[in-house]
């Protein structure tokens, strides 16, 4: 990653006009926040040459709705960059058997998918989720079977995933024709959807049931009203399903239209798709696209026109940015691989965009990316990519960079910040 400094200089506000002077080439967000630093809107972010810019803001927040009368903070902030937390868990990272998901509940806990270690000589494997604190360290909070002494920080999955979601109260995770559901506390509740589950519509010619699941391991994420949206039949089509009620009597709609197939990595796919609790959602193949949840159908908005480097797992801040976890590319030559990187693309509410990214020499085969709660810190999730052992080999090669099963822990900061208080009426509180 090369680091570039710029400075910003005469910044300014004035009745909705915003304006400052970018020294040199830099990276670039402009945000206004309410005075508790809840963000209003992300007004605009992009790399900007040198030069000088002003920006119109109309006095509306996120969503398009009209700002309320109040004090606001305008914020400019310029030059991030990744800083690696190398006390993390002790030694800098985690390091996992074959690891496909990560996630991070609101009190910043991490939770861990994995697949379990499948080599030529050991023809069985064991999935578990594992739980640890933000640092790093063990959070022994599981305790599956009630009868056990001590609890564990992690627990025996009953599917192979590769992905997973938290809700407050829940965990779910993919197998390839249901979805499992556990309490917060490990042990197993029941499970959504399965091979043309009961009841079955009279008509229902599908192969896997209308309301069953067929290539389910694509990926998972939660939405509003209990909902769950599952990439079904690799991506072709999303499932959704009331994730509160088990089998089949939760299953809401099918969408299929202007879908594409999910990322493979070696001969599996996922996590890749996340939605941001509302209606958004956002899913990977060889793109990145953006879908709205429009009550009883997913609708395809818009997508990134850039280059991804074989695109998989996804992570929301919230500060209307996605990031884009890539795998690397080795190419059929075997020369000048293209190493792992993170994207972050901001969502405009009209298209979808490049911010920055940053690459990562030491990291390989990245898989999966998780965001904090507090939007300070970032983790990275490298696979292993060894499923699929046939004698000394592997069966599916992958052109994919391949990784060491580690978790890293990156921390954003900024070579400049600027702020001003502003008020609705435009008014420069600082002057």
């Amino acid at each position: 990653m090369v680091f570039v400094f710029a400075e910003v200089k005469d910044f300014s506000y004035s009745d909705g006009q915003i304006s400052y002077t970018l020294t040199q080439a830099s990276d670039v967000r402009i945000q206004l926040f309410t005075s508790k630093e809840k963000l209003v809107s992300t007004i605009f972010a992009g790399n900007q040459k040198e030069g000088r810019y002003t920006y119109f803001w109309k006095g509306k927040d996120t969503d398009g709705n009209p700002v309320q009368k109040g004090n606001y903070i305008l914020r400019i902030k310029a030059g991030r960059k990744l800083i690696k937390d190398t006390k993390f868990a002790g030694e800098g990272f985690l390091k996992f058997g074959n690891p496909s998901d990560i996630e991070i509940d609101k009190n910043g806990d991490i939770y861990i998918f994995d697949r379990g270690i499948q080599e030529k000589d050991m023809p069985n494997k064991v999935a578990r989720i594992y739980k640890f604190h933000s640092d790093g360290k063990q959070a022994p909070d599981f305790k599956p079977i009630e009868l056990e002494e001590e609890s564990q920080n992690y627990f025996n999955a009953r599917g192979g995933g590769p992905w997973m979601a938290i809700s407050d109260d829940k965990i779910f995770y993919g197998g390839y024709h249901c979805v499992y559901v556990h309490d917060r506390k490990g042990k197993y509740l029941y499970l959504i959807g399965g091979w043309r589950p009961q009841p079955a519509d009279p008509d229902d010619k599908t192969r896997e049931g209308k309301r069953g699941i067929y290539g389910g391991g694509a990926g998972g994420t939660l939405g509003k009203d209990n909902k769950i949206y599952i990439r079904n039949v690799e991506g072709a089509e999303i499932k959704v399903f009331d994730r509160t009620k088990p089998g089949a009597d939760g299953w809401l709609f099918t969408s299929n239209k202007d879908m594409v197939y999910a990322p493979v990595s070696g001969i599996y796919v996922g996590p890749s798709i996340v939605s941001d609790g509302k209606s958004k959602i956002y899913m990977t193949g060889q793109d990145l696209r953006r879908y709205d949840d429009t009550g009883n159908e997913i609708v395809f908005r818009y997508k990134y026109n850039g280059i991804l480097r074989e695109p998989i797992g996804l992570a929301l801040d919230n500060e209307n940015m996605v990031y884009v976890a890539e795998k690397g590319i080795v190419p059929k030559n075997e020369t000048n691989p293209l190493p792992s990187r993170v994207s972050e693309i901001w969502d405009s509410g009209e298209s979808l965009s490049l911010v920055n990214y940053y690459e990562f020499s030491d990291i390989k085969g990245l898989r999966d990316i998780a965001i904090s709660p507090d939007g300070k810190s970032i983790y990275l999730l490298e696979d292993r990519d060894n499923f699929g052992y046939r004698g000394d080999k592997l069966q599916w090669p992958s052109r994919n960079i391949q990784g060491e099963g580690r978790l890293f822990k990156y921390e954003f900061s900024y070579s400049q910040l600027l702020e001003k208080k502003i008020n609705l009426n435009g008014q420069d509180l600082d002057k």
